[in-house]
């Protein structure tokens, strides 16, 4: 169950000054990995260089919680380097030291990793999602992502969803949240597709998506009348331009017609002027009770 924002969450960590903070050299055997988080082989080779050529600049992050007692350290962050450690056959690494509650560890080591995924990775959705779940609240996660709470609300809902898609194109900047959410909220995984691939093409914006989504959903419901959803024609991006086109060019023959009618109707009131303005004829229409010239309501011609 997530956590509700009223709730209290687990305070991030303050910043320390380094004569506060506990560094030693401990042991590589001595640090277990609690979560493991996959890496690339060309990163980690990359590592391993770095640190047999200069060493290692950057402590790992360790948990000394249970230390007392089973002499083993749980590591928060840095497995890459404790890997790299490993490969060189080191025994010895520089490590921070804290003693925090398991679930505290547990958020600092979703924060540590999520600030390294890719923008554009849905393990940063998921981490995002895993440290709500743990307690941080949508003010924390808001300073953390640097979104706004509304901005974080809406992302976690694309997560609970599982809609990947849209979270990958979220991240990569191909469309704004406000589209995202529309097409989440579309009842068939084949329109949400649809609709994504319409936006790319540049067949819609994110103010048309509501619009389009009915025409989709009208369009499966009359290939799914009678039991013809196998024989009806897959609807594709291509299919929706073809519909959009249609959609126009009724909408334009609508307006033309419109404004033929419009036009015939003010010959007919300009006609109508020039005989009132006949005196010949304005007598001939007041002797036959005719002569007041109607009206039109509204706002006409501007």
């Amino acid at each position: 169950m997530t956590p509700s924002d009223s709730e209290p969450a687990s305070a991030p960590a303050d910043i320390k000054p380094c004569s506060t903070r506990t560094f030693a050299m401990i042991r590589v055997d001595s640090v277990d990995v609690v979560s493991s988080r996959g890496r690339g082989k060309r990163q980690f080779k990359s590592n391993v260089r770095s640190i047999a050529d200069n060493g290692l600049y950057k402590p790992i992050l360790v948990n000394a919680i249970e230390h007392a007692t089973t002499g083993r350290y749980h590591l928060i962050c840095g497995e890459g380097r404790l890997l790299a450690h490993q490969e060189l056959k080191k025994e010895l690494i520089k490590a921070e030291i804290v003693t925090v509650p398991l679930a505290t560890a547990h958020i600092m080591s979703l924060g540590e990793n999520m600030t390294k995924c890719p923008p554009q990775a849905v393990e940063y959705a998921y981490a995002l999602q895993e440290m709500h779940r743990q307690g941080s609240s949508l003010t924390d996660l808001s300073r953390i992502t640097g979104h706004s709470t509304q901005y974080v609300r809406s992302y976690l809902t694309l997560v609970e969803r599982g809609e990947e898609r849209l979270i990958k194109g979220l991240e990569q900047g191909l469309f704004p949240l406000e589209f995202a959410m529309k097409v989440a909220t579309s009842p068939d995984a084949a329109i949400q597709h649809i609709l994504i691939d319409a936006f790319d093409q540049k067949l819609i914006t994110a103010k048309h998506v509501d619009v389009v989504r009915n025409l989709l959903m009208d369009r499966m419901r009359q290939g799914d009348a009678g039991g013809k959803r196998s024989q009806r024609e897959a609807v594709t991006a291509d299919t929706l331009r073809r519909d959009i086109a249609n959609l126009t060019r009724e909408k334009e023959r609508w307006v033309k017609e419109v404004e033929g009618r419009e036009t015939r109707l003010f010959r007919l009131m300009s006609a109508l002027q020039r005989l009132h303005a006949d005196d010949t004829i304005r007598s001939l229409l007041q002797k036959h009770r005719l002569g007041e010239m109607p009206t039109l309501q509204g706002n006409y011609g501007s």
